[in-house]
């Protein structure tokens, strides 16, 4: 189901494919009836800043809020991986979501990116 990044042993390589053929697929999305911001949180204890993207629909139907992680094994994608998604599940659901943006293997090693999600989460 995912779009041909060719050879993951090009990391790098791949990483501009698949925002390449993400950016073809998705093209422009509609946010309307939304907000959308990206923040910085703290890291894990001596690591950066983790950004988040916080998607906040307009006349929010309940107070839940969903934390989205998105995909590539940590080692590939992006927030612009599941910014539709995220668009969709904020405005069909009326909840707010946040989407982390964690570091990528193999410039940071396991289990740096988990600990990115999980400073976000707290």
């Amino acid at each position: 189901m995912l779009p041909d990044t060719g050879n993951l042993r090009d990391l790098p390589a791949a990483c501009e494919q698949m925002k390449t053929v993400l950016a073809e697929v998705l093209g422009d999305v509609d946010e309307t009836g939304l907000t959308v911001r990206d923040e910085l949180v703290p890291g894990p204890e001596g690591a950066p800043d983790v950004r988040v993207r916080v998607y906040t629909p307009d006349g929010a139907a309940s107070p839940a809020l969903l934390f989205n992680i998105h995909g590539g094994g940590f080692i590939v994608g992006t927030l612009g991986t599941d910014h539709p998604r995220a668009v969709a599940l904020a405005r069909d659901l009326g909840v707010g979501v946040v989407s982390v943006d964690y570091r990528l293997a193999p410039e940071n090693p396991y289990p740096a990116g988990l600990e990115d999600c999980y400073a976000a989460l707290v």
